[in-house]
């Protein structure tokens, strides 16, 4: 998630750094004042069947629906995703982490804080109401979602110019009880004029368009024009924002001309109870690194298929055996360690992601540890 022998390639890592610094003429923050919101990040409590009581954080991005839900007698998230009409209606399946399908929703946004509709067993035998209404709690951070869309040309007097494309959707800290703590949020997300985010996007877009016409203007050649069509998409998503326990995850689609685009997720994790960002020595005893090595190469082998005894390179790996890197992340029910292409393996293979529930690693977690307090 010692270092892989392998990292980001230098332009993906530029990359990454750029999404960061970008932004859009289209750019609101979501309205509280809309029955039904484009775009919003919320979390909701309500029950199913009248009985069974859940917490569910939905994000809405345009049509698009995702997010996680879990029962609160136990922490295990399922995954969410789905769609949602101009009327507010809403269809949404759900899955365990290993992706296979556990239920779906249907329903209606009855209003800005509301959604009420079924939820059907796998096979849609079965069905129960549910009911769910927008709250917060002293452990959760409250966001605002900011959503952008923008296209500049090369050449602004060429009718026909190529274009750089980006979009990105932006989940923002706007409210949490600690002050203090908030702030170091929206620095770490935004880490320039948190306190207005709209103006700092507005100005770096500027900027980073700047840059693509330095580099592209005096190279530019009509025949190969597909080369000058960039293309920047980024993003954020929690991957947890419950139990002071805030995991943020930022990804990016990205092509800068090429046989092929880039693409990669990083993730940050917070004690919001401290406000520390959590590194591998906050969580994990020490000497760990052996070990939880030893059971991600377990892990990775069942989950690949790979026997015991096989060579992890000649499967297509660049290394021999896996170890733990520092881009982890942590869920409610356990932390992730996630590989991005070029890291371990070839472009065509894809990210690795490489799960392991608490219990698979509790025996390393130090005592002290804040991540102790999602399972015991």
């Amino acid at each position: 998630m010692p270092k892989c022998v392998r990292a980001l390639s230098t332009k993906a890592v530029l990359c990454i750094i750029c999404l960061l610094f970008v932004a859009a003429a289209e750019l609101a923050p979501d309205s509280a004042g809309s029955p039904v919101p484009s775009h919003f990040y919320k979390r909701y409590e309500g029950t199913i069947d009248n009985k069974y009581k859940i917490i569910l954080h939905l994000t809405r991005h345009n049509e698009t629906l995702s997010g996680y839900y879990y029962y609160d007698t136990q922490n295990i998230p399922l995954y969410l995703g789905g769609l949602a009409d101009n009327a507010g209606s809403i269809k949404m399946d759900e899955s365990s982490r290993r992706g296979e399908c556990t239920g779906h929703f249907s329903g209606k946004f009855i209003n800005s804080t509301a959604i009420r509709g079924t939820w059907q067993t796998v096979d849609r035998k079965k069905q129960f109401p549910f009911e769910l209404t927008e709250s917060s709690a002293a452990d959760y951070v409250r966001c605002t979602t900011y959503k952008l869309v923008d296209s500049r040309p090369l050449f602004e007097k060429k009718a026909d110019s190529p274009k750089v494309e980006v979009s990105l959707f932006y989940v923002y800290p706007s409210e949490y009880q600690n002050q203090q703590i908030l702030r170091l949020l929206q620095a770490l997300i935004l880490p320039q004029e948190q306190n207005n985010p709209r103006q700092t996007l507005e100005h770096m877009v500027d900027s980073y368009v700047t840059v693509y016409r330095a580099e592209n203007s005096d190279i530019y050649e009509e025949d190969s024009e597909w080369m000058f069509m960039w293309r920047h998409s980024y993003g954020t998503s929690l991957i947890c924002n419950d139990k002071n326990m805030f995991t943020c995850r930022f990804y990016f689609n990205d092509y800068t001309g090429g046989a092929h685009g880039m693409a990669g997720e990083g993730f940050v994790s917070f004690d919001l109870e401290t406000g520390k960002r959590l590194a591998p020595e906050d969580i994990f005893i020490a000497d760990y690194r052996e070990q939880l090595g030893e059971i991600m190469d377990k892990k990775l082998r069942a989950v690949e298929n790979i026997p015991p005894q096989a060579a992890l390179e000649d499967r297509g790996f660049f290394v021999d055996y896996i170890e733990p890197n520092d881009n982890f992340y942590i869920a409610l029910d356990g932390i992730g360690f996630y590989f991005n292409s070029y890291e371990i393996r070839p472009y065509a293979y894809g990210p690795t992601d490489i799960f392991l529930s608490f219990k698979e690693i509790k025996h390393l977690i130090k005592a002290d540890s804040p991540v102790r307090r999602l399972f015991e």
